[in-house]
């Protein structure tokens, strides 16, 4: 006679059985349920909304909305940002469960191209899987307030490649995240401009696109903070483009899948819109820019580097470019100073220009080039120091730059 051993180990959280089983489980005959599959790819986008729900904290939902056609959407429960994912469910029977962002979360995590994660919904409670991890978990809804608002909207834009897209808004979020700024997204039949704005930073960004439903232009501003998030959907590999709709108070961005290898048909991030008395109005980086010179970053970055230690982040960074083939650096503060050398600049016109070392360092860094062009630009009667990159076909890294200006506001030293 031969016995089969099995070890369970059964833990008690969050409303949910956990059950660790050295054997696979099947499940019942005839037992009717809607059944959903998170491959690899529909993991990382549910990673996307789960992170969007608050997993850490315990109370944090997420809901689950199947419907008889067996279109499924698992989104957050939120009321300022709302995550979403369009899925399908297999056997569907239309209903709404609720259950703990946190627990669905950690069972996610388990995912791989090896093995995927089920999901089966069946008399108010929700079974996962993942190899041999399963859950039972409890469905909420009953027990919770559905903050989710059911709003229309009309499309806008379509971005024609979402990777360039997700790259450029990443880029205008860490240029201004720090100074609480606004990404301003905006454009007409010639394409579409994505920047940031805050009092001494702003960036603009061309990417191609296409606009839909009969516009003519369009400008949407959002808080760099909802979309601090965006860039970590550039670590799946099966999104195409962005399609770009508006309503009232809230602009929302969806990237479709037409993948045949992920269940994932799409992911969605809506976020409220901004009212601010700059809407409608030029930045610095709309003028034309009068150059000054080209250099290599690497260079004036780790001279900038060298000089940090002299003084504190807010202290003002001078570039002298009137001597012909390079560019003094000087750093000031009321307490020190101190200079050093960068040689083979290319000087254009030469000039004396100064800005705080922190801006500049994120000016420097949000230009994706190994030589970069630094120009001046007057706005309402303001200087500005102008970064771009360095078009040379030849150069990788230029090649991805995507018509990007970035401006920073000019510091006066006092003497």
């Amino acid at each position: 006679m031969s016995f089969i051993w099995s070890i369970f180990i059964i833990v008690n959280f969050y409303d949910t059985i956990i059950t660790y089983n050295t054997k696979i489980i099947k499940k019942q005959g005839g037992i009717s349920m809607s059944d959903i599959k998170i491959d690899i790819n529909s993991a990382e986008a549910l990673k996307f909304v789960t992170d969007g729900a608050g997993k850490g904290d315990y109370d944090s939902l997420i809901f689950i909305d199947v419907k008889s056609s067996g279109e499924t959407t698992i989104s957050t429960n939120t009321t300022a940002t709302q995550r979403s994912i369009q899925t399908r469910a297999d056997s569907p029977e239309e209903t709404t469960v609720a259950i703990r962002a946190q627990a669905i979360a950690s069972i996610a995590d388990k995912v791989d191209e090896d093995q995927n994660m089920s999901i089966s919904i069946k008399d108010g409670k929700v079974f996962i899987s993942v190899g041999s991890t399963s859950a039972t978990l409890q469905d909420l809804s009953d027990h919770a307030i559905d903050v989710r608002k059911n709003i229309s909207k009309r499309e806008v834009v379509n971005v024609d490649d979402a990777y360039m897209a997700i790259e450029s808004i990443g880029r205008a979020v860490r240029a201004v995240s720090s100074n609480n700024g606004i990404i301003n997204i905006s454009g007409d039949k010639m394409g579409m401009a994505i920047g940031s704005g805050s009092e001494k930073i702003y960036t603009q960004e061309l990417v191609t696109a296409t606009l839909l439903g009969g516009n003519e232009e369009y400008r949407m501003e959002i808080s760099a903070n909802h979309l601090k998030s965006i860039n970590k959907l550039s670590k799946m590999d099966v999104l195409d483009n962005i399609e770009v709709s508006e309503g009232i108070g809230f602009t929302r961005f969806t990237f479709p899948v037409n993948d045949a290898t992920t269940t994932l048909e799409s992911v969605s991030l809506t976020a409220p819109t901004v009212v601010s008395a700059r809407q409608n109005k030029s930045t610095p980086c709309d003028n034309d820019i009068s150059p000054i010179l080209a250099v290599s970053k690497k260079d004036i970055n780790n001279a900038i580097k060298a000089l940090k230690g002299v003084i504190p982040g807010n202290g003002i960074v001078t570039l002298d470019s009137t001597q012909t083939g390079r560019v003094i650096i000087k750093v000031n503060d009321s307490d020190s100073d101190g200079k050093t050398v960068i040689v083979d600049a290319i000087v254009d016109n030469g000039a004396i220009v100064s800005a705080s070392l922190a801006n500049l360092q994120k000016g420097f860094q949000t230009v994706q080039s190994s030589d970069i062009n630094i120009g001046k630009v007057d706005h309402n009667g303001q200087d500005w120091i102008a970064i771009t990159a360095v078009d040379e076909d030849d150069e990788e890294d230029i090649e991805n730059s995507y018509d990007l200006v970035v401006t920073v506001a000019t510091e006066e030293i006092d003497n």
